[in-house]
């Protein structure tokens, strides 16, 4: 009897020791990189936080600066980024997306008193044009027509370059300029262009090592903002840019 007990307490020291049981051990708790404190990045923690309660697993986050967040996760030295645009994949492809859109952000052209309505956004470009600088899909728009472009540093710039008439147009998220209306009564001429110049969406990702648990994570998600009747939200230009 003696011998039994002592295979039986071998045999469940060897199960629990196993490489499954460790694995399953590790996946109680995750870290996710993450870029900047706002509301945004709380309101997508708690998203997430309750999806993964309902797979047995808790999540923390560390803020790391953005390229450096993203090298990290796609090395698996943490486990997957909070929230991130649509797309990364190719530059960051250990990086597994989790496909249900948490966060959108809609970025037109604004005016006071140029034209409104174009076929071709494009031909804004034809025109004095104020950016946001280090925005990178910004610059792509402009690529070939700078002479034309002034680049700013905050949104405030922008919309005083617009006010002064030193530009026709301005590049902006629309919640970037609605939130700026909001404070400042003195620009409500400012008019949005159409159409829309870019619709970003804001997903979450896990490294491919936790590709397993993305199915199930799905579910979970989806059933958490139909559950509290929550769209994608708009979020402010600075959460557009992978890096």
């Amino acid at each position: 009897m003696a011998m039994i007990a002592q295979y039986q307490i071998l045999f469940l020291i060897l199960a629990l020791t196993s490489p499954i049981v460790l694995a399953k051990e590790a996946e109680q708790q995750l870290i996710l990189g993450q870029v900047g404190q706002g509301k945004v990045q709380q309101q997508a923690f708690s998203i997430l936080q309750q999806a993964y309660q309902q797979l047995g697993i808790s999540i923390t986050t560390q803020s790391y600066p953005s390229k450096r967040s993203l090298a990290m996760s796609n090395r698996g030295d943490i486990d997957g980024e909070l929230l991130r645009i649509n797309n990364i994949t190719t530059q960051y492809p250990n990086l597994i997306a989790v496909p249900v859109t948490l966060y959108q952000v809609k970025n037109a052209a604004f005016t006071i008193n140029g034209i409104a309505e174009f076929k071709n956004i494009k031909d804004i470009l034809q025109y004095p044009v104020a950016i946001r600088r280090g925005i990178l899909w910004q610059e792509r728009f402009i690529h070939g027509h700078t002479s034309h472009v002034i680049k700013a540093q905050e949104t405030n710039q922008q919309v005083e370059l617009l006010n002064i008439g030193r530009v026709k147009y301005i590049i902006a998220s629309v919640i970037d300029i609605s939130q700026f209306q909001s404070r400042n009564s003195s620009v409500q001429n400012i008019r949005q262009v159409s159409p829309i110049i870019k619709k970003t969406e804001f997903i979450h990702y896990l490294h491919q090592k936790h590709r397993h648990l993305i199915p199930q994570l799905t579910i979970e998600i989806k059933k958490i903002i139909a559950a509290i009747n929550v769209q994608p939200l708009t979020v402010p230009t600075v959460y557009c840019e992978t890096h």
